[in-house]
């Protein structure tokens, strides 16, 4: 009873995180250009210090062509939609009731809906929404090419315990009979 109670209250948090993180990453989309770069070079400040050896050491960013379209891309897309898929493969699993088709269906339409939330949040970069930002179809991949891999480890992860349990217990009832 105790594990229950546990569990339902891990599985609203995770649910709250989520949906949390999704209004993160789509506020950030909304942030202005400048601000946005901005951010992106405080970011690659603190990396390229905790990167660099010592104070006499050429600083990474100075060795590294990019530096801040690099950080950016690495911690802004790929690095946050990362965080998302691990979310979201937490919350699958937490909220799992052990349906074979349940979790096939599961696995399918949150693996969609990774590539379309990165096309939604790229899509409130448009001028429309936004100014001095643009959307691009490469950001979408980079940050589906983060969310898909943390999904999969956290929700397919979750998925082959369950079938290794299956067959240890089918092993077992199996053993029994004989």
């Amino acid at each position: 009873m105790r594990m229950s109670r546990l569990r339902n209250i891990l599985k609203y948090i995770s649910l709250a995180l989520f949906l949390v993180a999704m209004a993160a990453l789509c506020a950030e989309a909304l942030m202005p250009g400048k601000q946005s770069s901005e951010q992106s070079s405080a970011v690659g400040e603190i990396v390229d210090k905790a990167l660099t050896p010592s104070s006499g050491a050429q600083p990474l960013s100075a060795r590294v062509g990019n530096w801040n379209l690099l950080i950016r891309k690495l911690f802004g897309h790929f690095g946050a939609f990362f965080l998302l898929g691990c979310l979201a493969g937490l919350t699958c699993a937490l909220f799992d009731r052990g349906s074979k088709k349940q979790r096939i269906l599961t696995l399918t339409l949150l693996a969609a809906y990774g590539f379309l939330f990165a096309g939604l949040t790229e899509l409130l970069q448009l001028d429309l929404f936004t100014s001095g930002r643009g959307c691009s179809f490469r950001d979408v991949l980079i940050d589906f090419s983060g969310y898909l891999p943390a999904f999969l480890l956290t929700y397919g992860g979750y998925l082959i315990v369950c079938i290794l349990k299956e067959r240890a217990k089918n092993k077992r009832q199996g053993g029994n009979h004989e």
